[in-house]
């Protein structure tokens, strides 16, 4: 599993690794090439919504250094305070109303509620 804290999990699974180290931009396969981890799921329930806008807009969060938020994971791009700009990241197409993602035995597939919501990639898309 790959985890960057405030971004969905990455997960691969039946994935041999030998002696050597990995480097998956090396793979022929499309699908492992390009890990899209997705920026904003603070709460790390593993999609971005929000629950995940909402704990940024906490008075504890919202307008506030890093080191004064109770959440620091809020500052989502970087720059040690938590404002709109953060806000914005969360509600980018690519991000909001996402999951998950998981390989399993090379092919790649997308949690439930993923498809559901009709949202994703669209280069994943075009893999599956």
């Amino acid at each position: 599993m790959i985890f960057k804290a405030a971004h969905t999990k990455f997960t691969l699974n039946n994935v041999i690794v030998g002696e050597g180290g990995l480097d998956l931009k090396l793979d022929s396969r499309a699908a492992v090439k390009v890990l899209t981890m997705l920026c904003g799921d603070i709460n790390g329930d593993g999609f971005i919504n929000v629950s995940d806008l909402n704990i940024i807009l906490l008075s504890q969060n919202y307008n506030k250094y890093i080191s004064q938020a109770v959440q620091p994971l809020c500052d989502l791009n970087g720059d040690g305070f938590i404002n709109v700009s953060d806000l914005n990241i969360v509600l980018l197409t690519a991000n909001y109303n996402k999951g998950a993602v998981v390989i399993k035995n090379q092919q790649p597939t997308l949690n439930s509620h993923w498809l559901r919501r009709g949202c994703g990639n669209r280069r994943l898309r075009e893999l599956l």
